[in-house]
């Protein structure tokens, strides 16, 4: 069931309408990543956002809905891209038009960005929600939060424990899925901006801050380690 969920992931990851329509793919080769084998000559059906078959292709082809002749080509799970930066310092004007398609074209049905302009990151995650634009699935933090002197424009400047609290309350309102950690963020500030992403139900991820120690980071409930 799980690889059925997946390979759906790769056919709505490009589909722009606003709604779902039938899909039939037909003399596929399906990768199979649970027994590491290809099914040849598969043929896939897709009701609206539902698999409801998976199979040998044979017999007539279905009457409705748009048919897909994949022979000679391969079908496989959407892959997730755990740590990108879409929105970056010096990639943002390339995000929406470059990157997020190119994710598509090579697979990538979902990705985790770890720090990005907070405005473009949201319009993208809402726009390609609603199949306004062409993009994998978006699991998003906004803007990183770092020390005062952040080198990174996709940042927000974290001094002292106040400001911690502040960033996290403004980015749970902003609807943002977690908050990331960045490196020079001070230690007191690090505790508080843990507290208050637990109250606030999100996950916070990100670096170690160089005035913490993994064993704190662990114990505060920082759920993942970059780098």
């Amino acid at each position: 069931m799980r690889f059925l969920q997946l390979l759906l992931s790769v056919i709505l990851a490009s589909a722009l309408s606003a709604q779902a329509q039938d899909l039939t793919i037909i003399h596929a080769n399906i990768i199979d990543v649970a027994t590491g084998q290809i099914k040849p000559n598969q043929t896939v059906v897709i009701a609206g956002k539902r698999i409801t078959k998976v199979g040998p292709t044979s017999g007539p082809r279905p009457r409705q809905g748009r048919v897909v002749d994949a022979s000679g080509q391969y079908l496989i799970p959407g892959l997730w891209d755990m740590h990108t930066h879409v929105y970056f310092d010096g990639t943002a004007s390339a995000g929406t038009q470059l990157i997020l398609p190119l994710l598509v074209a090579n697979g990538v049905t979902g990705i985790r960005d770890m720090g990005s302009q907070l405005d473009s990151i949201l319009r993208a995650r809402a726009a390609v929600a609603s199949h306004q634009l062409l993009g994998p699935r978006l699991v998003v933090s906004g803007p990183m939060l770092d020390g005062p002197k952040s080198p990174y424009k996709a940042s927000i400047a974290i001094a002292t424990p106040e400001d911690g609290r502040r960033a996290v309350a403004m980015l749970k309102a902003r609807g943002v899925d977690f908050i990331k950690i960045q490196s020079l963020v001070p230690r007191e500030a690090y505790f508080a901006i843990a507290q208050a992403a637990k109250a606030a139900n999100l996950p916070f991820e990100g670096h170690v801050p160089d005035a913490v120690r993994a064993t704190e980071a662990v114990e505060a409930g920082q759920r993942s380690f970059e780098h």
